[in-house]
């Protein structure tokens, strides 16, 4: 088997799977940011709560 060119790659396949690895980067970082909310959700209410009181 010879083996391929790349001017004889197929440009529709090439496109899909780029497609296709965007999609999983953007699952990849709306994961990320559900799994942060554990975290963020917390700091955001005790930051709001020292600014709306003054106490540091």
């Amino acid at each position: 088997m010879q083996q391929q060119r790349f001017w004889e790659v197929d440009l529709l396949v090439l496109l899909r799977r780029g497609l296709e690895n965007m999609v999983t980067l953007l699952q990849i970082a709306v994961l990320m940011a559900i799994l942060s909310l554990p975290v963020v959700i917390p700091t955001l209410l005790i930051w709001w709560y020292q600014v709306v009181t003054g106490k540091p």
